[in-house]
């Protein structure tokens, strides 16, 4: 009986020895952290903020640039005269359009028009209407209105009033925009624009690098991350072979104090 319980005992802490070893596991290596990486993307987020300050600061200069060149009198005079020739067209139409909209063949349009809308919204309030019914519905409004601006339009252009008035403010646009292309391309030459884009120019290459680096370290990185987990791996196994032998030599052992 007493030699039974010691074999008991044996069996147990031997059972015991191995739960501890397998608990325990092999013993890893620190995992490596991704410090390059980290300080990569602060320096992007970083040269991201300086390119973004160098371009508002640029834009500041445009602003001012801009502001000065509209207060002179050569731009002032000729926005004043594209709002001229704006009202003039306007003046010139708006009797064009009294006389036509005063004739029986554009009312009976018009009432056309307003017809087919009503039947439009009719059917779009219809839930059961189908839905070739309410494209259909749509066109017919889209046609009527075809009708009227074709008759506003034929007015318009057989007035000779118009046709002036339109080519006065072609013309007023034109200078006008012929002005602001002028100074656009006259910043460039400006010496505070200059400087503003030689630090984007400056800060733009700086973010490329800091990119460049960013790359290289990730890649720096997911290489050490690689090479650690090759190491558990092969640990990994290295332990299982261990507690392989281990789990063999003591049923060995069991078998000898057995007989």
């Amino acid at each position: 009986m007493g030699r039974m319980m010691v074999r008991l005992m044996e069996c147990l802490l031997g059972f015991g020895v191995a739960v501890s070893a397998a608990w325990a596991g092999p013993n890893y290596p620190p995992r490596p952290a991704a410090n390059a990486t980290a300080q990569a993307q602060k320096k992007v987020e970083a040269a991201t903020a300086a390119l973004a300050k160098a371009r508002q600061e640029q834009g500041k200069v445009v602003a001012r640039l801009r502001q000065r060149f509209e207060s002179t009198a050569e731009y002032t005079a000729a926005a004043d005269a594209l709002k001229r020739a704006q009202a003039d067209l306007a003046a010139a139409k708006a009797p064009v359009i009294s006389a036509v909209q005063a004739k029986p063949d554009y009312q009976a349009a018009l009432v056309a028009k307003m017809e087919a809308e009503k039947k439009r919204d009719a059917v779009r309030d219809n839930p059961e209407a189908k839905p070739e019914e309410r494209m259909a519905a749509a066109a017919e409004v889209l046609e009527k209105g075809k009708v009227v601006a074709a008759l506003e339009n034929g007015a318009l252009s057989a007035s000779q009033e118009v046709t002036n008035a339109k080519a006065a403010l072609a013309a007023a646009a034109a200078n006008l925009e012929a002005l602001v292309k002028r100074f656009q391309d006259s910043i460039k030459s400006d010496p505070d624009w200059q400087t503003a884009q030689a630090a984007i120019d400056e800060a733009d290459k700086q973010l490329a690098a800091a990119r460049d680096e960013y790359n290289a370290a990730r890649q720096q990185d997911a290489q050490a991350l690689a090479e650690w987990k090759r190491q558990c791996a092969q640990l990994d196994e290295q332990w299982r072979q261990q507690q392989q032998q281990q789990q063999q030599q003591q049923q060995k052992n069991t078998r000898r104090r057995g007989g």
